[in-house]
């Protein structure tokens, strides 16, 4: 019998098999209170009622007790309706276009770094990449000094290091001095930005008027949430992509025979391996889920990895599917593991472009990998079998379709399929033309319906006069009524 009342995140033994360590977290049950107090949910139901009823399971207050942060972290501590403004404002200034136009900026900073240790013949990935490329980012895209990148890092590891993340506990000396001083970093970069504004994305937030214009308080806690939550947990999937590259040679095989599946890869490592496996919420009023009443004013974890890997959700939950020419799981999320919305973190696109690496000459084609012991999920598992989209044939002409009401602009669908969709100047979702696809279009466009976790997509078979959409479990197909 499992004393559910024993339970600590901290014993969650995560480092030497990720799988096994979300499973035990799993094993305590769907909703349960945790030995502090604190609510945990782990299915991929009480995971999803929790993040589309924000209406009861808050963001604000939850994000901050615990970090010594003054300033409402915009937007991921903002409750709907709210919230709504800030993504407008957002989203376009993340759109994959913003992000084409830095392509080559940020591709010569990534072979910088990989030039400071190919002679040597290895690299500590996460030291040498994965900790300084994601600053580097960031720093470019709100206009800042690359030479800051160092005391930036030092300050956001050391608040991270020292906070609870459960919003419970006081601040510690350490997280108010580091948080002090970045404060006073980001406020001066904001009055250098408003009397001298680049284009950069803090200059275009301050370039904003009327009911659109932003408080210098807003502004604070904005900046200070992109270099805390995006620094760190890119670094981190950077990280879990590299490592399981590593110790899966068939994969890498794989990726390095076509390089178009980074993309379905990088979707599939942030599913099994979220950079922010749990956020949390505070209960706005009695909630009852599972069968379990949990009060007003609980504070709640949502275990975000552990619904990525419901064993209900996914006929191998713990794998990346590897075969290429077949569709990609979809998974169960409804947004992207490192922000608290439904809809995906506003720098989704971003993110995920730095995932996509590009090899420097001198280390392409003659890489090789070891790792230090502490491995996430070793063993192997079958693979994932294949989805099928019925009536494809030779010639057979299928036509995509969005549903605007329901697209949140995760970007899966023009990351993964950018023939057939685009992104429209939200930066959401759009179809290219009339959305007609046929024969080797029809493959991607089947992963980016897989990959949609709004359901938002269906595919049309015009010939037959039926639409097909992502079924309720990953990696099936259902008949649209």
């Amino acid at each position: 019998m499992i004393d559910r009342s024993a339970f600590r995140l901290e014993d969650v033994p995560l480092a030497t098999d990720r799988a096994e360590g979300f499973r035990f977290v799993s094993s305590f049950g769907e909703v349960f209170q945790a030995a502090d107090g604190t609510w945990v949910l782990t299915s991929a139901e009480a995971v999803h009622f929790a993040q589309r009823h924000p209406e009861l399971f808050s963001s604000q207050g939850a994000t901050q007790a615990s970090s010594g942060i003054p300033v409402p972290l915009v937007p991921v501590a903002i409750d709907p309706p709210a919230h709504t403004k800030y993504r407008r404002v957002l989203d376009p200034m993340f759109a994959p276009r913003v992000v084409n136009a830095m392509e080559d900026d940020l591709r010569a900073q990534a072979r910088d770094l990989v030039a400071t240790f190919a002679d040597t013949g290895e690299c500590d990935v996460v030291r040498d990449v994965a900790r300084l490329f994601p600053t580097q980012v960031f720093l470019t895209f709100f206009g800042m000094r690359l030479t800051d990148r160092d005391q930036l890092i030092d300050w956001v590891e050391t608040i991270l290091d020292h906070s609870s993340g459960v919003g419970t506990a006081q601040a510690s000396p350490e997280v108010v001095e580091a948080a002090t001083g970045l404060f006073a970093y980001v406020q001066g970069y904001i009055d250098e930005k408003r009397r001298d504004p680049g284009d950069d994305v803090l200059s275009w937030v301050l370039a904003l008027e009327g009911d659109e214009a932003w408080s210098n308080e807003e502004l604070l806690g904005f900046t200070f949430l992109f270099t805390l939550a995006g620094l760190d947990t890119v670094a981190a999937a950077i990280g879990f992509l590299m490592q399981r590259v590593a110790l899966d040679i068939e994969l890498r095989r794989h990726l390095i025979a076509d390089p178009a599946l980074m993309g379905p890869v990088i979707e599939e490592t942030l599913r099994l391996e979220p950079p922010a496996p749990w956020v949390t919420r505070v209960t706005t009023e009695d909630v009852e889920l599972s069968g379990t009443l949990i009060p007003a004013g609980s504070p709640v974890i949502v275990s975000l990895a552990t619904a990525n890997r419901e064993p209900g959700q996914y006929q191998h939950p713990d794998e990346v599917r590897r075969h290429p020419g077949r569709p990609w799981p979809r998974d169960v999320r409804g947004r992207d593991p490192s922000v608290s919305r439904v809809a995906p973190c506003p720098a989704g696109a971003a993110a995920r472009r730095r995932g996509v690496p590009q090899a420097d000459p001198r280390i392409r084609g003659r890489a090789r990998f070891r790792t230090n012991g502490q491995v996430a999920g070793g063993h192997v598992a079958p693979r994932l079998s294949s989805a099928r989209v019925p009536g494809r044939g030779e010639g057979v002409v299928m036509r995509v379709l969005i549903d605007d009401e329901h697209c949140a602009g995760s970007g899966r669908c023009y990351l993964l399929a950018s023939a057939s969709f685009g992104d429209d100047e939200r930066a959401y979702g759009r179809v290219i033309g009339d959305g007609t696809i046929v024969d080797h279009r029809l493959e991607p466009a089947r992963q980016v319906v897989l990959a949609c976790a709004e359901e938002a997509i269906t595919i049309e078979d015009v010939e037959r006069a039926v639409s097909y959409r992502a079924g309720t479990r990953g990696g099936t197909w259902q008949l649209s009524t």
